[in-house]
């Protein structure tokens, strides 16, 4: 009883939650520049010196003089690796406190010539295109910029959109529960420990650090007691690794402080991807309705 009563008690003092209405709209916007980088061929191999050097020393400077809240459209080289580094909040603050970078419309990248930002590009560096055009012919790069490694992080999220392509992913219940745990997990990270997402959780976790990083500082300082970083380094699946150990621990403390099963029937690890997806011209494969009427059958 007083197990139950305390129980009661935290979810009443409970910290205000996320703009859950927010966020999901921020996810389609989310899944299709990962569309448009995957057809752009930018997100297929391992950035080359060419990018990295217009990321740091042409595309950086150039959004220093922006200001805040303004639509930049990044080249498809650019907006990939300008993605990556958000995606690790804590580091691209730094560069962006060291820059004086301000904060801008998120989830732009630019594929057909002709707009503001282009223009801006080419009036600041004349004698740089601003598409690459084809292959840069440029071995693997490297690039560290405040202590973060941006090439390794463009090699490891070259997979994450076939890892949230599958059909649940269509589903507006799935991304409205997608959110409502994303939620209960940034709560759950006052445990002290390192937790591991599922991908329907881990959709919201990209989609909220890149949507805007003032409000995911602030939003994580509520939930969490603390700015949460993002590192996406811990990938090693073998068997005894970080990774499965802690994913353990995850589905003890979820089942303890929220009473449900923590794995998620579509949004879980569906495995490296296949052959085909490193062409520019994978498409996922719509089965939404074919879903639906399995779903309606009883059959998961």
């Amino acid at each position: 009883v007083e197990a139950g009563l305390a129980k009661a008690q935290a979810r009443l003092t409970l910290e205000p939650g996320l703009d859950a209405k927010a966020l999901l709209a921020a996810v389609p916007p989310h899944l299709a520049f990962l569309r448009a980088a995957h057809r752009a061929g930018v997100s297929l191999s391992a950035p080359s010196a060419k990018m990295l050097e217009r990321y740091a020393s042409k595309w950086l400077p150039l959004l220093a003089t922006a200001d805040e809240g303004s639509a930049l459209a990044p080249p498809p080289d650019v907006a990939w690796a300008w993605h990556c580094h958000r995606l690790a909040p804590r580091s691209y603050a730094r560069t962006a406190r060291r820059l004086g970078l301000p904060e801008t419309k998120p989830f732009l990248i630019q594929t057909e010539g002709g707009s503001a930002t282009e223009k801006a590009w080419a009036a600041a560096y004349p004698g740089e295109p601003f598409f690459l055009e084809g292959n840069s012919g440029d071995d693997a790069g490297a690039l560290v910029l405040d202590g973060f490694d941006v090439s390794a992080a463009c090699e490891r999220q070259r997979t994450f959109l076939w890892q949230v392509s599958g059909p649940r992913y269509d589903e507006g219940y799935f991304l409205c529960d997608g959110a409502r745990r994303y939620e209960n997990f940034l709560r759950l990270m006052r445990s002290g420990e390192f937790l591991v997402p599922t991908y329907q959780i881990d959709l919201f976790w990209h989609t909220h650090i890149l949507a805007s990083a003032s409000t995911y500082a602030a939003d994580t300082r509520r939930l969490c007691g603390f700015e949460l970083p993002h590192d996406d380094s811990v990938n090693d699946r073998a068997e005894g690794s970080k990774l499965n150990r802690q994913y353990e621990v995850t589905q003890r403390l979820w089942a303890e402080a929220y009473g449900e099963t923590y794995a998620v029937p579509g949004g879980m690890y569906r495995g490296e991807p296949p052959e085909a997806y490193f062409d520019a011209t994978w498409e996922k494969e719509t089965v939404e309705i074919r879903w639906r009427l399995l779903r309606e059958a009883g059959v998961t």
